[in-house]
């Protein structure tokens, strides 16, 4: 394989068709590898290496601070889930990226939004190794124990992290984490409240996802998750 075609800066005339089958296959991988691999340090090594990999590419672009920084909701899950699990943590911060890191990994990769560049490249490859990576630690973070996290934390956490990356966006007039443009239905009418859009999809995902949780560890796993916290 050509290394520079694969690190490649011009795109291309569109971005890859990935057939759905596909998809479904990459899916049903995940469900068999989480329950048969249990090597959550060897995820989060993996899942830096290609943060650090995305990120040396977006800065020789020049793209980085424009759409490379890891202030989207699943770049910012996978930094705190690789990190916290090869330190041995279990934090609150760790519960909610996992709570977000689990349905959204499944919801990109069934989307298939990637940049326009055909396979391969580093941005696709990114795309489907980076999520898969989130979907693996998000499910093995929670079904070993996660510290427990109440309705205030899922708002507070939510809050400071959206305040935090509307801050960078007013900045650097960048579009994370879709607070400012949706990437759907983006019109500017709409587009005015998509602080106030992303915000509450992203409770309502985090409440799902607890109950969810709550469900699986009362009739499949006991006891309860503990309350213990390194916070």
């Amino acid at each position: 394989m050509d290394i520079q075609y694969f690190f490649r800066v011009a795109e291309d005339s569109a971005a890859p068709e990935v057939p759905l089958p596909f998809i479904i296959g990459c899916i049903a991988m995940m469900f068999y590898i989480v329950r048969r691999l249990d090597r959550p340090k060897v995820f989060a090594g993996l899942a830096i290496a290609m943060q650090v990999m995305i990120l040396t590419w977006y800065q020789l672009t020049g793209n980085l601070l424009a759409d490379g920084l890891p202030l989207y909701h699943c770049r910012i899950a996978i930094w705190v889930l690789s990190i916290g699990i090869l330190l041995d943590k279990r934090t609150k911060l760790m519960t909610w990226s996992s709570l977000i890191g689990l349905p959204f990994s499944l919801i990109v990769l069934l989307i298939r939004d990637m940049n326009e560049y055909q396979f391969p490249h580093i941005t696709n490859i990114y795309y489907f190794a980076g999520h898969i990576l989130i979907f693996l630690m998000s499910y093995h973070y929670l079904t070993e124990q996660p510290v427990k996290i109440s309705s205030q934390a899922l708002i507070f956490y939510t809050l400071v992290i959206h305040c935090g990356v509307e801050l960078v966006n007013l900045f650097l007039g960048s579009n994370y984490s879709y607070l400012r443009r949706l990437p759907i239905l983006s019109y500017e009418d709409i587009n005015r409240y998509a602080f106030l859009i992303v915000t509450v999809c992203v409770l309502a995902m985090l409440f799902l996802m607890r109950w969810a949780v709550h469900l699986y560890w009362h009739f499949v796993k006991i006891p309860e998750p503990q309350p213990t916290t390194h916070d």
